[in-house]
């Protein structure tokens, strides 16, 4: 009879420590969500940088997809990085049929194609810095488009997310992305 006992005590101990692991983990999520939504935007002035890139214009290409492409091109050609991996979207409207994968890179890089060299000039822009998986950066974009709206900004070319750390080595808790907006005050 103890036997027995001791078996139901240890099956709903472990229940209970499933229930507080669940609980634990859901907690975990939530304040993760919470700081992600909370990094602080600013608008600022932002010094130019030249990048090598490949263009995407089918929207079936998956981003690991691209990556390899550019990969292949820009290790075969002898190019180096100076900065992150970017990549630039013309659209905050979502599958959007053209967009760039690259490196910043130094403006006297000779790419070939299919990789092309541009310089983003600079300017008034918003920045915000994200800690966390790349599936919160959609929430992000809401509150960018909603802070445009309410500080009367229009976004002018293209929008940058810059990759500051490999996803490959970091748990999705670090990853860090850096979104650059260029705005200017609507008229």
């Amino acid at each position: 009879m103890a036997l027995i006992h001791n078996e139901n005590h240890n099956h709903n101990h472990s229940e209970v420590n499933m229930k507080k692991r669940a609980g634990f983990l859901i907690l975990f999520a939530f304040l993760c969500t919470f700081l992600i939504a909370t990094e602080e935007i600013t608008l600022q002035k932002h010094n130019p940088f030249t990048y090598v890139y490949l263009e995407i214009t089918d929207t079936s290409v998956s981003m690991d997809s691209a990556i390899g492409t550019f990969m292949g091109h820009f290790s075969s050609q002898g190019l180096n990085a100076s900065g992150p991996f970017l990549a630039v979207y013309h659209s905050l409207v979502a599958n959007e049929s053209k967009w760039r994968v690259g490196f910043i890179s130094d403006a006297e890089a000779k790419p070939t194609p299919p990789l092309q060299l541009e310089t983003f000039i600079g300017g008034q822009a918003l920045t915000v810095q994200i800690k966390g998986p790349y599936d919160q950066i959609p929430k992000i974009y809401e509150s960018l488009i909603a802070y445009m709206s309410e500080n009367k900004l229009t976004m002018v070319l293209s929008y940058y997310e810059l990759y500051l750390n490999d996803p490959q080595t970091v748990v999705p808790a670090e990853i860090q992305t850096e979104i650059i907006i260029p705005v200017v005050n609507k008229q």
